[in-house]
């Protein structure tokens, strides 16, 4: 997790991660979460 931060802030290369993992989701910069296939919430974070 950490080599993958550091790629995407430095080289800017976006990784997409498929997880229920909260010391993943923890660690995102931005969370799309899914029910049925739908969007049920796009959250931005610093």
């Amino acid at each position: 997790m950490d080599l993958m931060e550091t790629m995407n802030k430095e080289k800017k290369i976006t990784f997409v991660f498929s997880s229920h993992d909260r010391l993943v989701l923890e660690r995102a910069r931005r969370v799309v979460r899914l029910r049925d296939g739908q969007i049920e919430e796009d959250e931005q974070r610093q």
